[in-house]
């Protein structure tokens, strides 16, 4: 055995023999007979939790997280649960005792465990409204047990008294983590863990003190003649002053006398057990239920730390506090009637946590979206899946209507056999069809346009991804300027083209520039009844506003999906290459997807809604206009509020239609997506 296997041999078993020995099993009890836990709590903290740089991460992480989620005090009721502003128990999480805050109470709970596996409260009720909370230290604790096995008392010892204080079991609250082997004390992560830390701290003891002795690689100098005991000395003095220590590191050796000079290589056994303690951190991490990545270790991006957070929140730190709640809810159902929220009857009360503010919420809510949005694709109504699945978005107008996801059609509607009431003469059917064929012309203009915007964003997107950068988000938000262009200037467009068209057809001009050459000389009419102006502050105050919206609408349906890609890819395994594919196949479903493509409804939708306005600010401009009138196409696709709109026949220019809307396009998207309905205008001549 070489001279660096023997020390690290001896290393090793030191190593072993310092680890914390885990408590014997099997031990009997003694009724009335005190029993102390026999893990060495103040060892832990000593030599594990004030040591270990990889144990107090992991641990005090968790124990923050606790602490900053806050609690509640709930009531349960017909609709759900309320809170409770004036209860006793409230008072108790505003300031449990006199010295800290609840954050501190719960953080001093949840550090305990992992350290002692056991975690111990003190309670009382000073006043009627008045309780306080007192945390022990658990190696101060012990267990009295009665005859058959249970806690008759708890046991707490304070240095400098003559004697333990005695509990009632009711008067203590008791956290711990389940051990097989003990019939009342709890088993610390860090016990599973323990070998392991010892492991790692002699590794880094180890280092420090090659560091401290030397600064190279092992080597023996062997002189070539016998040594006296005083020159053996002198030379001893010689190789501490100027070899050894990090000062020293690389000096060169020039002895006074003729030396052999042996070099001593490290084996790749040997060189893997210097480097062996950095793999402990993922040891320790898994005791505690950590991804590495949820504290910086092993090379974590923003992305797979992003992920190995959430998985912290899902994992450790929503289990530890779903146990407080039961011991807190347990031990105070006596004396204030809480009960077990998951169990909860009507009018029972119960403290709770509250997790939304936090990454878990964040998460849980996109998926919640996620799945209402697909259920919604279904035919399901927005406003039943968004209370199915939990999404926290106030109930919306129209949202109890499903539709199929083809083309909006009402889901409670027969797809054949209805009957249309639409009040319409081939007048204003020839109408009708003349508005819709020139809208179909902007429509596909616009459509290609779109797919341009969608193309170069997806360039962008896909790039990014490929280079490692997985915050789409911010990737995506980039080509606002260029969808703020795009849609701004179709707004403006398509309002000065059919605001213009109305104008001329009511006897009026256009200031515009966007009529047809067709329409000269009618514009150049010489007694023209007004001019309709397509900058005016309120058309003007309407583009922007709308342009904010529909960008913000866009963006934001674009963020989730692509997102969802790169949380699945991540949630898989995927090679970069695998998402960045898959990014680039949804850019091109919505570019040339089957059916109608999201790029055609998006031009759909613009060029109605804008050529609905535009129309309507045209006619209101007049002056001469007194009634409106709202045509549809007449197919079964229609929508049934529009069938009503039709319906409710001719009605004044201030009056909304049945459905809410003052004009086809003016209302939210279930109204205005994918609609092809138009507008009729009564003037004071009859017309």
């Amino acid at each position: 055995m070489s001279v660096v296997n023997a020390v690290a041999d001896a290393v090793i078993k030191w190593a072993a023999s310092r680890a914390t020995q885990p408590p014997r099993v099997g031990a009997a009890y003694m009724a009335g007979q005190t029993q102390w836990p026999e893990w060495d709590t103040v060892k832990a903290i000593t030599e594990g939790y004030k040591v270990s740089y990889i144990l107090y991460a992991v641990a005090s992480d968790i124990a923050d997280c606790i602490r900053s989620v806050p609690w509640q005090v709930k009531k349960q009721t017909k609709t759900g649960a309320e809170i409770l502003d004036t209860h006793p128990l409230n008072e108790m999480i505003r300031s449990p005792n006199t010295e800290g805050t609840w954050g501190a109470l719960l953080e001093a709970f949840d550090l305990y465990k992992s350290l002692a596996g056991n975690a111990y409260g003190l309670w009382s009720q000073t006043t009627p409204g008045n309780i306080d909370i007192w945390s022990w230290r658990p190696d101060r604790v012990a267990i009295v047990p009665d005859k058959k096995g249970n806690i008759s008392s708890y046991s707490y010892y304070v240095p400098g008294e003559a004697s333990p204080t005695s509990y009632k079991p009711e008067e203590v609250l008791h956290f711990k983590f389940f051990d097989p082997g003990s019939d009342h004390y709890g088993m610390a992560p860090l016990q599973a863990a323990a070998r392991l830390v010892d492991t790692s701290n002699a590794g880094l003891k180890w280092n420090w003190a090659s560091m401290e002795n030397r600064a190279r690689p092992d080597l023996v100098l062997a002189p070539k003649n016998s040594l006296e005991e005083n020159q053996f000395n002198k030379f001893l003095e010689l190789l501490k002053e100027r070899i050894t220590g990090p000062q020293n590191a690389h000096n060169i050796l020039i002895p006074s006398q003729p030396m052999d000079v042996m070099q001593l290589s490290l084996t790749p056994v040997e060189m893997d057990f210097l480097q062996s303690f950095l793999t402990y951190e993922v040891g320790v991490c898994k005791v505690f239920h950590v991804h590495p990545e949820a504290i910086g270790t092993l090379g974590a991006t923003f992305e797979n730390k992003k992920w190995a957070l959430r998985a912290k929140w899902e994992g450790p730190v929503v289990s530890r506090l779903s146990e407080m709640r039961a011991v807190f809810n347990h031990k105070f159902r006596l004396p204030f009637g809480t009960a077990d929220p998951k169990i909860a009857k009507l009018g029972d009360i119960f403290l709770d946590y509250d997790l939304s503010q936090t990454p878990i919420a964040e998460y849980q809510q996109g998926k919640a979206i996620e799945r209402a949005t697909k259920v919604w694709a279904c035919g399901v109504p927005w406003n039943v899946a968004a209370a199915t699945f939990g999404v926290s978005i106030e109930p919306v107008e129209g949202g109890d209507v499903g539709y199929l996801p083809a083309n909006l059609l009402p889901a409670s509607s027969p797809v054949s056999g209805r009957s249309q009431k639409r009040s319409m003469d081939e007048r204003q059917v020839a109408l009708w069809r003349a508005i819709d064929q020139y809208k179909q012309g902007w429509e596909r203009g616009v459509e290609i346009k779109v797919k341009a915007v969608f193309a170069a964003q997806a360039a962008e997107v896909v790039k990014a991804v490929e280079g490692g950068t997985l915050d789409t988000d911010a990737v995506i938000n980039k080509s606002n300027a260029r969808w703020s262009e795009l849609i701004s200037s179709v707004l403006q467009g398509v309002i000065e083209d059919f605001g213009g068209r109305q104008a001329v057809d009511l006897g009026g001009i256009s200031s515009g520039r966007s009529i047809t050459d067709g329409f000269i000389e009618l514009i150049n009419r010489a007694d023209p009844v007004y001019t309709f102006d397509p900058y005016a502050k309120n058309v003007q105050n309407w583009v922007h506003a709308k342009t904010a919206a529909d960008i913000d609408g866009i963006q934001a349906t674009t963020q989730q999906a692509i997102r969802h890609i790169v949380l699945e890819g991540i949630d898989e395994g995927w090679a970069v290459t695998k998402t960045a594919r898959a990014i680039r196949e949804q850019f091109d479903l919505w570019e040339n997807g089957i059916g109608v493509s999201r790029s055609a409804t998006i031009a759909r939708t613009e060029v109605h809604t804008a050529a609905g306005y535009g129309m309507h600010e045209s006619a209101k401009q007049s002056g001469i206009v007194t009634k409106k009138f709202w045509s549809n196409s007449g197919d079964e696709r229609v929508r049934d509020l529009h069938i009503e709109n039709t319906g409710a026949g001719w009605i004044g220019m201030d009056e909304a239609y049945p459905s809410g809307a003052m004009y086809p396009g003016g209302g939210g998207p279930e109204d205005s997506v994918n609609c092809r309905c138009a507008e009729l205008y009564e003037t004071k001549r009859g017309e």
